[in-house]
């Protein structure tokens, strides 16, 4: 019977087995999501299907410009549904957004992005907004011993921006991404790197 169904070679087999190996991979590690907000324009369109590797992360943190899948903490409702947003700064970095633009370390970033309409900065261990401080019980902001210095990115947490600044709900809103084991109530839950976006 496999024979048959190998045209008899060993060579067949062996393809068929590696196609069965490979569809076996590929619906573990990789997932699709239906991007249900306007966030990631114009490089992630509104209602496109999202190929996102759920095992990203097992063995390296999420890098500068990745763009992440996550679930948003509990209080900053996405309606259960997954987000997708830039990784902007990593732990230690020094993140700001001054008249719209983005700055790391206190240089300007370069970006091909629609302006912000708000002033972003890390300080005294906080987040501001527009000059006010994001209220711990309506953002993740980790306690003072998690940060590396009062105005750095803490310890295993992430600045997350869409790149459609004007419309995102993101960092700005719900302060850093510290993810949080999947069934964790109140954190982001993160779900992995996007690997293709279509439109």
């Amino acid at each position: 019977m496999i024979r048959l169904l190998v045209g008899g070679s060993v060579l067949g087999l062996l393809m068929l087995v590696g196609v069965i190996a490979l569809v076996v991979f590929a619906r573990t590690r990789l997932v699709h999501y239906e991007a249900r907000s306007s966030a990631m324009e114009p490089h992630v369109q509104k209602g496109s299907l999202v190929v996102v590797d759920h095992t990203a992360y097992e063995r390296t943190p999420p890098q500068r410009d990745d763009i992440v899948a996550l679930f948003p903490p509990a209080f900053a409702s996405s309606d259960g549904f997954a987000v997708f947003l830039r990784v902007v700064g990593v732990p230690g970095d020094r993140v700001a957004i001054r008249g719209g633009r983005l700055y790391l370390g206190g240089k300007r970033v370069d970006e091909p992005y629609e302006p912000a309409n708000y002033e972003f900065a890390l300080h005294d261990y906080g987040v501001y907004v527009n000059h006010r401080r994001l209220a711990v019980e309506k953002a993740d902001i980790p306690p003072r011993p998690d940060w590396s210095g009062p105005d750095a990115v803490p310890r295993r947490c992430y600045v997350v921006l869409g790149d459609n600044r004007r419309q995102a709900v993101d960092s700005h809103v719900w302060g850093f991404l510290c993810p949080k084991p999947p069934g964790t109530i109140d954190g982001a839950e993160l779900l992995g790197r996007v690997v293709i976006p279509f439109s």
